[in-house]
């Protein structure tokens, strides 16, 4: 696709009126053509107002020639003067030149500071925004369990990354411990939880009796029996059978049946002495004390575990609370041995490991309960601390990222300020070199030559009887005047049009005062010929062809002294042959210009883009412009292939036919007649059953009727009803009216071409 040159303005947009969301890409100059009502004059004044436009163009004049220009400036008395250059003075206007040149070259490099600042600002908020991209990516498990701590940031990442920065002291939290603060906190059911029971396992070795269980306890008795039990190892075993069996009723042996001895009492009794009795009291009694310590603990222990309070430490607990009642439990069995066999020594498992561990989690457990009611019972304060702990948290994880955000900020914020500094002093120096230009020029510039030169162009034009002259009571301002000097009155529409049309053109090359500031044009004319007449026509399309290749300059190789202040022009205009008199000789500059067609359709107006392949150019086709006004008569044909409307094609094609056969082959109304008369049979289709179908041949003539002197619808005979044609037998009626002419080669150019 061929390149388009660009200038200031680079697209528009187009919402308002019957326009709705409507963009173009404008080049250098841009031709728009349209019927009245399809919505020139909105575009105009779009670009008046700036509006839609991108990009911005405030170092640009934009002036705008349309009606409300002439009501604004056009008073017969007086209007502002246009300052123009003398043709003296040539040392100073060649120091305005050289401070022109200082002036447009410190404006650029303050310009291209302006980019260089733009693309800090850029860098500024990309690294902003991946920033705030990390933090929202980071924050989002968070946000999801602490949802009350994110209020008012929740939605926002920008709010949530200031937040961030602001967290002073950045550091690692518990998050199980916050979750049950937080819980605590913003749970409007929250409850308090009563602290888990700690109690006190009595310890083995404080107990009395507990050095019996490394001893063993036996009898010290020396008779027969006594010695003979002692002997064989079977004092405990001896001792168990008498306290279960000894009541035997039929008083024998409980393991042989026979019959015990009479004293058999007396001489167990005589086997076992009073320490060796005394010892097993012991016993009993430190068993028993152990036994019911521990039971008791357990059970305190064991309650514990049917907590509601929701703490991550409470499987611990579990685990060695059965760790605990295991080890219990071994004890209990290793006693129960030392009971059942005095004689023998046992040792205890130690448990104060296991106690203290369990203390400990308890401990812990009933630190979080505390804090849990506290927060309950004080909900605000702990609220907050819950929302600073999460922050606190977030800040943590995201230190790498803030301390990396911050050093990016920081170098790229004093890059911008250096930029920001050194743009304003060009843009100082720029401004103070423009005004000594204004001073210089204030000697250089009157508004005579401009008066002058519209004198002459009104009298070139051939209008007489009036001219401008400076006014009487503001010399820097027009008035228009009769030849004997009196005020003009009653100038004709044309008159005061073509005399606008000329003060705009000069106010493109000039300034109203002479200490404005010179800036390049961007120059939009709206239907600049109402009311005039062919002559003054031909002079507007000769200033504004001028004005195009002004425009131009910009986008050629011109010489180094061609006028350039004209960067982009916009011409509206319903007017085909206006619009041909000013594109004729640049249709084929694709590169910088655009050629527009503005139509209308169901109250919605578009503007379509008249550019198409060229046909002729080699592969791939080239893209190339094309105007929307055609003559007349290829219009007729344009309009006659597009449309489907009955009532239209009839106008349509009985206009083409009185043009082309009456007007240019010189055929009067009744010869056509009779040449289809001659040919009927053309229109007439015979059917199956030998019936004629006549419609077309009625079609036909109905087409005919009006062309040439013939004013009389003629039937043949035949009934036809005017006004239930259908589009296609139109179409196909005229078409067989070209081929009974035998001018079917003409007919197959005109549509191919429209």
């Amino acid at each position: 696709m061929r390149e388009k040159q660009n200038g200031p303005i680079k697209e528009i947009t187009l919402d308002t009126h019957t326009f709705h969301g409507v963009s173009i890409q404008p080049t250098l100059v841009n031709f728009f053509y349209g019927k009245n009502g399809t919505g020139k004059s909105t575009i105009a004044d779009e670009l008046r107002q700036h509006h839609g436009i991108s990009p911005a163009i405030d170092d640009y004049e934009l002036l705008v020639y349309d009606k409300q220009f002439i009501d604004r400036n056009f008073q017969e008395d007086a209007f502002p003067g246009v300052f123009s250059l003398n043709e003296s003075n040539i040392e100073i206007q060649n120091a305005i030149e050289e401070k022109t040149a200082q002036r447009e070259k410190k404006k650029n490099e303050a310009e291209e500071k302006g980019n260089a600042l733009d693309g800090k600002n850029k860098a500024l908020r990309k690294a902003r925004m991946d920033f705030e991209g990390v933090c929202w990516n980071a924050a989002s498990d968070l946000k999801a369990d602490f949802p009350e701590a994110f209020r008012g940031s929740n939605n926002s990442k920008s709010k949530l990354a200031d937040r961030v920065l602001t967290v002073k002291d950045p550091e690692e939290q518990n998050l199980a411990h916050i979750t049950s603060l937080y819980q605590a906190a913003f749970d409007a059911n929250a409850k308090e939880y009563p602290l888990l029971v700690k109690p006190v396992l009595p310890s083995p070795e404080t107990l009395p009796g507990y050095h019996l269980l490394d001893t063993h306890i036996i009898s010290s008795s020396d008779t027969p029996y006594a010695n003979f039990i002692r002997a064989i190892g079977a004092t405990d075993w001896v001792q168990q059978g008498h306290k279960h069996f000894h009541d035997t009723p039929d008083h024998r042996c409980p393991y042989c049946a026979q019959p015990l001895p009479s004293d058999f009492e007396n001489q167990i009794a005589a086997c076992f002495d009073a320490q060796y009795e005394q010892d097993l009291a012991s016993l009993k009694a430190f068993i028993q004390a152990y036994n019911d310590g521990m039971t008791s603990a357990l059970r305190a222990l064991h309650e514990n575990q049917d907590t509601d309070f929701p703490d991550s430490q409470l499987d611990a607990y579990h685990d060695k609370f059965s760790a605990l009642a295991t080890l219990i439990e071994l004890n209990r069995r290793a006693l129960a041995d030392k009971e059942a066999s005095p004689a023998k020594t046992v040792t205890l498992e130690d448990i104060s490991k296991a106690i203290a561990e369990i203390e400990q989690i308890i401990d812990e457990i009933n630190s979080r309960i505390k804090e849990h009611n506290k927060a309950v019972k004080s909900k605000k304060t702990f609220q907050d601390s819950c929302t600073k702990a999460v922050w606190k948290h977030l800040a943590h994880q995201l230190q790498p990222h803030i301390q990396t955000f911050r050093e990016t900020q920081a170098k790229l914020k004093t890059e911008k300020d250096a930029l920001q500094n050194e743009k304003e002093a060009l843009t100082a120096a720029a401004s103070k070199l423009q005004s000594e230009i204004a001073e210089l020029a204030s000697k250089t510039v009157n508004i005579d030559s401009t008066m002058e030169a519209i004198n002459k162009g009104l009298t070139d034009c051939g209008f007489q009887g009036f001219r401008l002259k400076k006014s009487r009571k503001d010399e820097s301002k027009y008035q228009i005047v009769r030849d004997d000097d009196t005020a003009a009155k009653g100038l004709s529409e044309g008159e005061k049009n073509f005399i606008s049309f000329l003060y705009f053109t000069y106010k493109i090359s000039g300034r109203e005062s002479a200490n404005d500031e010179r800036k390049d044009r961007i120059v939009v004319i709206d239907d600049p010929i109402s009311s005039m007449d062919s002559s003054s026509l031909f002079i507007v399309s000769s200033i504004i062809r001028r004005l195009i290749s002004i425009c131009r300059n910009n986008g050629t190789a011109a010489p180094s002294d061609a006028p350039l202040y004209i960067r982009q022009m916009f011409i509206l205009t319903h007017n085909a042959f206006f619009h041909n008199e000013i594109s004729y000789n640049i249709i084929s500059k694709y590169d910088s210009v655009n050629f527009y067609h503005i139509k209308k359709r169901d109250n919605a107006s578009t503007i379509e883009w008249c550019k198409r392949k060229n046909p002729f150019s080699k592969q791939p086709a080239l893209e190339q412009n094309f105007s929307p006004v055609k003559n007349a008569y290829a219009t007729l044909w344009k309009e006659y292939k597009s449309s489907d409307n009955a009532a239209v094609l009839l106008r349509l094609t009985r206009q083409i036919l009185e043009y082309y056969f009456i007007q240019i082959s010189g055929y009067e109304g009744q010869t056509l007649e009779d040449r289809i008369m001659e040919k009927k049979e053309n229109f007439v289709d015979l059917a199956p059953d030998g019936t004629q179908n006549t419609s077309l041949f009625h079609l036909a003539s109905s087409l005919l009727k009006y062309t040439g002197d013939s004013q009389q619808p003629w039937s043949d005979g035949f009934d036809y009803v005017e006004g239930e044609e259908d589009p296609k037998q139109i179409k196909h009626a005229f078409q067989k009216i070209f081929a009974a002419m035998g001018q079917e080669q003409h007919y197959e150019m005109m549509m191919q071409s429209a």
